[in-house]
């Protein structure tokens, strides 16, 4: 999905070519010997994962930003075009910067932050559960009243406070939210998990 001032272009691409050239691709990046040794074919891997992406979308040549899904790469290392056996790379004609969500660039980032309301809120349960078999964060809650200390209309819950039910009820209404504890990205139930005081959240 490309989105310029003046329009947005929604391209089907082949998923296992993308994939396959993807993955050569970070395969290079991440060798310098391998990458120094196979130049030529990073130039035609690089160049063909470029056409995947942009060949039926007209991109504009100015700032660009990148919200990755799946498969994460630098975009600036791909190769647009090859003149005289001289590749021209991405950077040449794009500042990039990288963004975890589009709808972060929603935010009114101009605005007044007293606006905003609450600007911090953070969670350090410090011992959990017997259940859950972790190890105690000694020290997390008073980490957190420091990270705290540095912002206006922060609140901190910690020990029992930081239940999973406070995170639920109050989270959305903070701009930034502080979680000193123990996580997973996968769990019995081949989910991710947040562990909270009381409880977890998958």
């Amino acid at each position: 999905l490309l989105v310029t001032a003046k329009n947005s272009y929604l391209t089907k691409i082949n998923k296992q070519d993308y994939e396959r050239t993807a993955g050569r691709y970070i395969s290079y990046i991440s060798n310098a010997d391998l990458i120094n040794r196979e130049f030529d074919d990073f130039v035609k891997v690089s160049n063909h994962l470029y056409k995947l992406l942009f060949q039926n979308s007209p991109l504009p040549v100015d700032r660009i930003i990148i919200s990755p899904d799946g498969k994460i790469f630098p975009f600036e290392s791909l190769v647009t075009s090859v003149t005289n056996q001289q590749p021209a790379y991405f950077l040449n004609d794009h500042a990039v910067s990288y963004t975890y969500s589009a709808r972060f660039l929603m935010n009114d980032f101009a605005s007044n932050p007293a606006a905003y309301g609450n600007n911090f809120m953070g969670f350090a349960p410090v011992n959990y559960p017997s259940a859950f078999s972790l190890a105690a964060l000694s020290g997390s809650d008073r980490s957190l009243h420091k990270i705290a200390d540095y912002f206006d209309n922060a609140v901190s819950q910690v020990s029992s406070h930081a239940s999973r039910n406070n995170f639920m009820r109050q989270f959305s209404q903070y701009r930034i939210i502080q979680l000193y504890t123990h996580a997973a990205d996968s769990s019995s139930n081949n989910e991710p998990v947040i562990y909270f005081a009381d409880s977890a959240l998958y």
